[in-house]
């Protein structure tokens, strides 16, 4: 069955993957200070909010912050 939100108001994924080693960040930029690495085929959860290129996402710690969409699958 199709999603009948546009795709800019669907609900946020419950997971993501990480792609390729990243940085989690303080801020939705590549400046913002490193809060931890993830690694290759980390889970993190999407929680909806976007800017520009970057997600805000939790991992399985509880800490908040974002992620290049870039990096994720």
């Amino acid at each position: 069955m199709a999603s009948l939100l546009p795709a800019s108001e669907s609900a946020p994924a419950d997971t993501a993957e990480v792609a390729i080693e990243t940085s989690m960040r303080s801020s939705p930029a590549a400046e913002g200070e490193t809060l931890r690495m993830l690694r290759v085929g980390a889970n993190v959860n999407p929680t909806g909010n976007r800017n520009g290129l970057f997600v805000e996402v939790e991992d399985n710690f509880g800490t908040r912050g974002w992620v290049s969409i870039e990096d994720l699958n």
